[in-house]
């Protein structure tokens, strides 16, 4: 007999049991959403499995599901944006010595490479607000705020770069980037982590 298992108890369906591990997906993330809870690890006879459009009747013996709450997940992310810390503000104090140097060419890829890696942080940013406004969290207003800051940075480093004027970039970087940067990883750390373990508990 089939048999789902959620957060460690077996899950006892109310009518007919679904047999397909899409239909268990979508009974398990509606069930989920309704108490604050997201899907984790989701796996399908032993392996990671995810539902997408090319999956269809997959049947299975056992489906294991381990779930988070929307702050365990948040907190997680979050942890994987703060790994990334030093790696990133390095990437822009390289990037303001070396700009000075460099042909045009060098400098838009250089250039190109570093932005994109900072909008993951921006989008991050863009999540981690939906789940404070739920949460009425008092971090949500200032840390809005720095990341505006930080993307309306962006956008003139974007033009400068469009311009190719390297002392412009590398002012840019230098005297406005990295301090905002910096500014919005500390907020992530004092304020934002520590509300998220303090739920958490």
């Amino acid at each position: 007999m089939p048999e789902v298992v959620l957060d460690g108890e077996k899950v006892d369906f109310q009518g007919d049991q679904p047999l397909t591990a899409e239909a268990v997906w979508q009974l398990v993330e509606n069930y989920l959403g309704q108490i604050g809870r997201v899907i984790h690890v989701f796996q399908v006879d032993g392996k990671e499995w995810r539902i997408s459009q090319e999956t269809t009747s997959t049947v299975y013996q056992q489906v294991e599901v381990q779930s988070l709450s929307q702050e365990e997940k948040l907190l997680a992310a979050l942890m994987g944006i703060m790994s990334q810390r030093e790696s990133l503000l390095e990437c822009w104090r390289v990037f303001a010595v070396q700009t000075l140097s460099q042909d045009r060419q060098a400098m838009t890829k250089s250039g190109s490479a570093v932005v994109q890696q900072t909008r993951q942080l921006v989008e991050f940013m863009g999540v981690a607000s939906l789940l404070g406004q739920s949460l009425n969290a008092l971090w949500l207003e200032e840390t809005q705020q720095a990341t505006n800051v930080l993307n309306n940075f962006l956008d003139e480093w974007m033009s400068s770069l469009e311009s190719s004027d390297p002392v412009m970039l590398s002012d840019l970087a230098e005297e406005r980037l990295l301090p905002q940067l910096e500014l919005l990883f500390a907020l992530l750390q004092d304020k934002v982590k520590c509300d998220l373990e303090n739920r958490i508990g």
